[in-house]
């Protein structure tokens, strides 16, 4: 005999208790059920006999518990309880919701009284059809709930003698719990497939695609996003033109999504990865057009030309020549490079003409070059060679007798200085350092004053 709860009525006999039995006399009993409403996580309780219960019949007693998952939060709205026909009076046992209980972790309890205020009426009947004797509504769903009245592991205990028990004219008669599960609360079933999940038609999503962005889902429930762009080169550069020997330096920029990744390519086979590339001791070889391409890996690659030139050196060759010449007097000077000009550092020591020909001015040393004008980023070849002019001597003006018997002598003598006597012809005269000219033999010969240069 199950226990009594402290708000039943003690058991009653009575003339209609007998009619609670079927045609064949077999106890008739009443199941349960919890069934939605159109009305958003709204609830009809029902009663339905094995067989129709004949009014008049006694009063009605009863509890039942309902039961969903913790994980979806929500609670029971007591103020919503309502009862059907004005007989059967549906309330809360005043405990409220039992969140996670002892052998009931991971669910959520709320339990019902039934007390009918009289006896079953025609107009409020138990039947084989389920009846509403009751409805309430809940609320504070954080997610998907499954509702349905329980008797399990939590319920059954004394305490709490929560299971569905009903008292029928002063007899149990509960039967069976013939509802299934209800949903209520945030229970669509999400573009992934969870229930109550967030995955909706307008939420962000992610399409593993690298080349969108915005990804959504759409109303189809496909991640679709915007296409990302290829990228833009904003700036495309070399450091052209330059010398041969010199470094070849390339430099490029572009915008867009992701990242970018750059690579050149050009003369010789030139292939290479990376932004800012370069080409040590470049050789003219290298002149041509190289082309950049960037990529982010989405749309469309970009691509920019770039022209470069290298130039040769020039070559100003060596030079070659006298490099002592006097006032007055010539050397010519040759270079073996070719294209060029001649100067002289000091123009009042030495001058060169166009052919390289130095004329000694002053007495001193001057810096004669031989110059080639760089182009395409090269500087001017020179090369250098020195000469030094010198004062011419002066011999000066020579006077003294010209005629001579042989065994005398005639003193020369000259306006210049710092030279020597001598005879072309020592057999017919002979000089001495001092110009003192000897006779020797008959004859003419020449007396030189010479200074040497």
């Amino acid at each position: 005999m199950r226990q009594s709860r402290f708000w039943r009525l003690a058991p009653k006999f009575h003339a209609t208790a007998a009619l609670l039995l079927g045609l064949s006399g077999t106890a008739q009993t009443v199941n349960i059920g919890l069934y939605p409403t159109a009305v958003a996580d709204s609830f009809e309780v029902r009663l339905s006999a094995s067989a129709d219960i004949p009014a008049p019949q006694g009063l009605i007693n009863g509890t039942f518990t309902v039961r969903w998952n913790n994980s979806a939060g929500g609670s029971v709205v007591v103020e919503t309880i309502s009862s059907d026909c004005n007989r059967y009076s549906l309330v809360d046992n005043g405990e409220g919701v039992i969140v996670s209980p002892p052998n009931g972790v991971g669910f959520r309890y709320f339990t019902f009284n039934i007390n009918s205020g009289s006896n079953i009426s025609l107009s409020c009947p138990i039947t084989t059809t389920p009846q509403p004797i009751g409805g309430f509504k809940m609320t504070g769903f954080t997610g998907c709930a499954s509702v349905n009245i329980v008797n399990d592991a939590y319920t059954t205990p004394v305490p709490p003698n929560k299971n569905y028990y009903l008292y029928v004219a002063s007899a149990e008669r509960q039967g069976s719990i013939v509802s299934s599960p209800v949903q209520a609360g945030n229970c669509t079933t999400d573009c992934l497939g969870v229930v109550g999940g967030p995955a909706l038609p307008g939420t962000a999503c992610n399409d593993n695609n690298a080349c969108t962005t915005g990804d959504t889902w759409n109303a189809s429930c496909q991640c679709v996003g915007t296409a990302v762009a290829g990228p833009s080169i904003t700036s495309a550069t070399s450091n052209s033109p330059i010398c041969a020997g010199s470094t070849l330096s390339f430099n490029a920029s572009a915008t867009g999504a992701g990242t970018i990744t750059y690579g050149w390519t050009g003369p010789n086979s030139f292939s290479v990865s990376g932004a800012t590339p370069s080409i040590t001791n470049a050789t003219t070889a290298a002149t041509g057009t190289y082309t950049v391409t960037a990529s982010n890996g989405c749309g469309t690659n970009a691509t920019q030309n770039v022209i470069v030139t290298v130039t040769a050196a020039p070559n100003a060759g060596t030079l070659s020549g006298t490099q002592a010449v006097c006032d007055g007097s010539t050397a010519q000077f040759s270079t073996t490079g070719s294209g060029g000009s001649w100067s002289s550092d000091n123009t009042t020591t030495a001058t060169v003409n166009a052919s390289g020909l130095v004329t000694g001015e002053n007495a001193g040393t001057t810096t004669i070059r031989y110059t080639v004008t760089g182009t395409g980023g090269c500087s001017n070849a020179v090369a250098t060679r020195t000469v030094t002019v010198t004062t011419a001597p002066n011999a000066g003006t020579l006077s003294g007798t010209q005629a001579v018997c042989d065994g005398s002598t005639t003193q020369f003598s000259t306006t210049g200085s710092g030279g020597s006597w001598s005879s072309d012809n020592t057999t017919t005269a002979t000089v001495n350092a001092s110009g003192l000219v000897t006779g020797e033999n008959a004859g003419t010969t020449t007396i030189r004053y010479t200074v040497t240069g």
